[in-house]
């Protein structure tokens, strides 16, 4: 080995002479998570960006950026790792701040939003009459903000945004609360009449506002604020180029209406039903215009075909979000899935290569006569 050259310098690694009263956890960022605490520091567009840690101390804990959810495991190492920092009184000391023999991985994981689930469940609005009926009741439930639901629920600012919309959740007087299926059912029946004396579902890409928000109030007293919510569900404002000349007129997204519709249809068959029936029966609550785009696929992840030509009401949303017990209950309902039947059942547990992680982890995979993958359980259930 060759001499060290005289300009080498000698570090002098010690433990400082007063215990310091810090301690320290190391986390290890996945390359996103380190662009963005980059660009941050850079004063860039994510400057005001934020990481959160959330979860009750039940629970194993989350990282949240503004749009992204990172769950937070715990890796041993065989060989500690030191942490220095410069002595305050000698440029060639180090001292040790802290060891470790184990850091934390932060791994993309889907938002956790089953817990609106349970603390909303009592808060359903069902219109203004009946809340008049029970004005006069005490309030048992508790009251939920936007602060409190962002402190329990473990997800990000934008995929709780998603998530509120998803599952349709108003906030009205500072409380959220999820609309009820037949209030939101005779609001969608509303607006299809509104639109059709308006003629507007012969151009749904643009309409007053406006003027269907007064008739949603005045004439079908709908509360306003819970009108304008729905419009931005199922619409959105003119803009841009498409804006010029119009001003308040908006857009309706008519496969998001149409989707709706046929899920407040599906939900009341307590049994299967035959497909045609089902969507003839869809096709008759909705404008003509609308008809091409009635299709099954609009309902992936909410029935469950079953052969010949019959299908169930079977929602994602009622199975566990946790992978292990998901495949669990999957394989109880049926000994053997096709690949394409199963999936949009897996559509919320990751990306698609997490997705095929979990197959190759639960399911066995074989071939029917005609050739189909099919998925079986790799374990007993």
């Amino acid at each position: 080995m060759p001499a060290p050259t005289s300009s080498a310098k000698e570090l002098t690694i010690r433990f400082p002479s007063a215990p310091g009263t810090e301690a320290y956890k190391l986390l290890e960022l996945p390359k996103e998570l380190c662009k963005l605490l980059e660009d941050a520091s850079k004063g860039g567009a994510a400057s005001s960006a934020t990481l959160t840690i959330k979860g009750r101390p039940s629970d194993d804990a989350v990282l949240c950026t503004p749009s992204a959810t990172y769950a937070l495991r715990q890796v041993s190492h065989s060989n500690s790792l030191i942490l220095l920092s410069a002595s305050d009184d000698d440029d060639n000391v180090l001292e040790i701040r802290d060891e470790f023999d184990a850091i934390f991985e932060a791994m993309p994981v889907p938002p956790r939003l089953e817990r609106l689930d349970a603390l909303l469940g009592e808060a359903v609005y069902s219109g203004e009459d009946e809340e008049q009926i029970n004005s006069g009741r005490p309030l048992k439930r508790r009251r939920f903000n936007r602060a409190q639901l962002e402190s329990v629920v473990q997800a990000s600012e934008t995929e709780l945004d998603e998530g509120l919309k998803s599952r349709r959740i108003v906030s009205l007087d500072g409380e959220f609360r999820p609309l009820s299926q037949s209030h939101l059912s005779n609001l969608l029946d509303a607006l299809l009449t509104t639109l059709t004396l308006l003629d507007a579902p012969s151009s749904p890409s643009d309409f007053p506002v406006d003027e269907v928000l007064d008739a949603l109030v005045d004439e079908h007293d709908f509360r306003r604020e819970v009108a304008l919510i729905a419009l931005g569900w199922f619409g959105r404002p003119l803009v841009g180029e498409e804006a010029e000349g119009r001003q308040g007129r908006w857009s309706l997204d008519v496969e998001e209406v149409v989707r709706e519709v046929g899920l407040g249809v599906l939900r009341g068959y307590e049994t299967e039903v035959k497909q045609s029936d089902f969507l003839s029966s869809w096709r008759s609550k909705l404008p003509d215009t609308f008809h091409p785009h009635v299709a099954l696929p609009l309902l992936s992840g909410q029935y469950l075909p079953t052969p010949p030509s019959s299908l169930s009401y079977f929602p994602l949303s009622a199975l566990s979000p946790t992978p292990a017990e998901r495949f669990a209950e999957l394989f109880l309902v049926r000994a053997k899935w096709y690949a394409g039947e199963m999936l949009p059942f897996l559509a919320d547990l990751g990306d698609a290569k997490e997705r095929e992680k979990l197959v190759l982890k639960f399911c066995r995979s074989l071939k029917d006569e005609e050739g189909k993958e099919m998925w079986t359980a790799r374990m007993k259930y």
